[in-house]
């Protein structure tokens, strides 16, 4: 009988240690999940990262830019042009009749005789 105890008792010790590494294993496979899943995680995290960082590169290049071109528009309209700001054509009746007005009331031949001059000049 003290056979069949032991044989019982052994029976029963290899139950538990075989219970204990299931056991073990289980919680391995439980940990194993939350580890990955863990780093993928963190691996995510580090990408989204980076989209951010790039997108604050370009952000910064572009409010540069703007502030450059603000810059320059505030130069542009503050400072007089060294040479005439021509936006619109200017007409040659607008030039004769510019000069005639600062020649004075010559007679008409007179004036444009002297436009002429002035014309071959330009």
């Amino acid at each position: 009988m003290s056979t069949n105890n032991n044989n019982n008792n052994n029976n029963n010790n290899e139950d538990i240690d075989n219970d204990e590494l299931q056991q073990q294993d289980n919680e391995e496979q439980q940990q194993q999940p939350q580890v990955s899943t863990f780093n993928e995680q963190q691996r995510q995290i580090r990408e989204q990262q980076q989209v951010i960082d790039k997108q604050n590169q370009l952000l910064q290049q572009h409010i540069q830019l703007i502030n450059q071109q603000s810059q320059q528009q505030l130069n542009n309209h503050s400072t007089p042009p060294s040479s005439p700001n021509i936006t619109t054509p200017i007409t040659s009746a607008a030039i004769t009749n510019t000069i005639k007005k600062s020649l004075g009331k010559i007679n008409t031949d007179d004036t444009d005789h002297q436009l002429l001059h002035i014309y071959d000049k330009l």
